[in-house]
């Protein structure tokens, strides 16, 4: 683990900080909840989560597709 922490302190990333808040979210969310519930528990978990530190969520969007298209 520190070894990845130290090459995401040496690498240049566009968004650092607000990757560093949204991967410090997602293990938050993971302690508390822990592991075997429905994604959408930690869909909403995560959310709330973000929301509370200053992030605007967006809901993600459905999109049609025809099954038949894919293959």
């Amino acid at each position: 683990m520190v070894d990845l922490l130290k090459d995401f302190n040496e690498k240049k990333f566009l968004y650092k900080d607000e990757t560093y808040k949204v991967i410090g979210a997602c293990m938050e969310v993971h302690k508390i909840l822990g592991k075997g519930l429905l994604e959408v528990v930690y869909k909403d978990a995560m959310e709330l989560n973000l929301e509370q530190n200053q992030f605007h969520i967006k809901e993600k969007k459905s999109l049609k597709l025809n099954i038949k298209m894919l293959f």
